[in-house]
């Protein structure tokens, strides 16, 4: 007798796609810290961390299969792959790369939402913009209403004026954007189980997005069972120089290729009875979206993190209290008051202000998209 209720099965998560990793270690005001470094090429790990330095393993059995040159290391062959042949499990979009805006602070996430609504975690009791259903339109509807210290709350999500989106004079929000990418990696025969690619970059989201939309119209829907190529490009930036971004891409040659495929692919769901809207609404239900990261790796990976002796968390229900601070990591330099701060690779620049005046051509070629955010992790 199998148990009836109480029990979510879900797809466990068997390994790790990173564009980097923790380098040299420092001394701090009060702890000691190791250096994110970024890197040219992916890194497939593990779930198991190493003891010595924190960086999860990485499973060199699996990379040298993706790329079989010989790269020596320490006097050890490490392959260094720029692409990771992968297949999704959905054709949701949501479902194979979850995005979110996400605000981490003393290893918890305190707000997360989607542009229009947000889950958040009220520090102090105080009037919030609270979500009040929708209109006729099913737009979101949101009346200021009193919240309860503690207490988690659906508000207004609405990145143009939530404080938190922001920039400081260093460009560093508090709250970023956020995408989990799950799929399978053929090479590993590890049916059964998912990798994991997170980032916190405008631009590789961006990517990311447009191009599943893409290819989504090219298949007439498709996404399971087509071949597809995690991949590691080059991005010029005014602000510093050549940076990696992250796309997915169809592992193939030419649209025709691609229609065909998918083509087979819809005869096979035909012919084998298989409802892919059923298995993906099951998946929702599972919580296969949810995020299962340790939200301490997270705001310390991802997060510029500001530890002040005695300093209380960030209200996020006063507006009042923002604090933006943080620091690059290539300008780091050792705090001279009690207070210590974090480097991280992040260095996405803030989007820029919206103005009514109309551009010129010359100021338009000007414009770039954010610089991509150089998270390693």
């Amino acid at each position: 007798m199998g148990i009836k209720k109480g029990l979510t099965p879900r797809l466990a998560e068997v390994g790790k796609i990173k564009i980097g990793m923790k380098g040299e270690e420092r001394k701090g005001k009060t702890k000691m810290y190791r250096l994110p470094v970024r890197l040219d090429h992916f890194i497939i790990t593990t779930t198991e961390r190493e003891n010595k330095n924190g960086n999860f393993i990485p499973n060199w059995e699996l990379m040298e299969k993706l790329d079989p040159k010989e790269n020596w290391i320490d006097g050890q062959i490490h392959a260094k792959p720029k692409e990771i042949p992968i297949i999704f499990l959905f054709d949701d979009i949501d479902l194979n790369f979850q995005t979110s805006f996400a605000f981490y602070q003393g290893a918890k996430c305190l707000c997360r939402g989607d542009g229009e609504t947000s889950e958040r975690h009220c520090l102090k009791a105080g009037k919030q913009n609270v979500f009040a259903g929708t209109d006729n339109k099913n737009n979101p509807v949101f009346e200021m209403m009193d919240v309860k210290a503690g207490a988690m709350a659906k508000v207004e999500c609405d990145p143009d004026i939530c404080p938190f989106m922001q920039p400081n004079s260093d460009g560093i929000t508090k709250c970023k954007p956020s995408g989990i990418l799950s799929c399978l990696i053929p090479a590993s025969m590890n049916i059964g189980g998912v990798y994991r690619f997170r980032s916190h970059s405008w631009n590789t989201l961006s990517n990311i997005l447009a191009s599943l939309e893409l290819i989504k119209t090219i298949t007439g829907g498709i996404l399971v069972g087509l071949p597809m190529k995690l991949q590691m490009l080059k991005k010029a930036t005014e602000s510093h120089g050549n940076v990696n971004t992250v796309n997915v891409v169809f592992d193939g040659e030419t649209h025709q290729e691609m229609r065909q495929l998918a083509l087979i692919e819809n005869k096979n769901r035909m012919e084998h009875g298989v409802n892919m809207l059923l298995i993906e609404d099951n998946a929702r239900k599972a919580g296969f979206t949810n995020d299962i990261d340790d939200p301490a790796d997270i705001e310390a990976e991802f997060y510029v993190e500001s530890e002040e002796k005695k300093k209380p968390p960030v209200n996020i229900t006063d507006r009042a209290d923002l604090v933006l601070d943080g620091v690059q990591d290539e300008s780091f330099v050792e705090p001279e008051e009690e207070t210590e701060l974090e480097p991280t690779i992040e260095e996405d620049e803030p989007e820029p202000e919206k103005s009514d005046k109309p551009e010129t051509t010359e100021e338009s070629n000007k414009k770039q998209p954010p610089d991509d955010g150089l998270e390693i992790f």
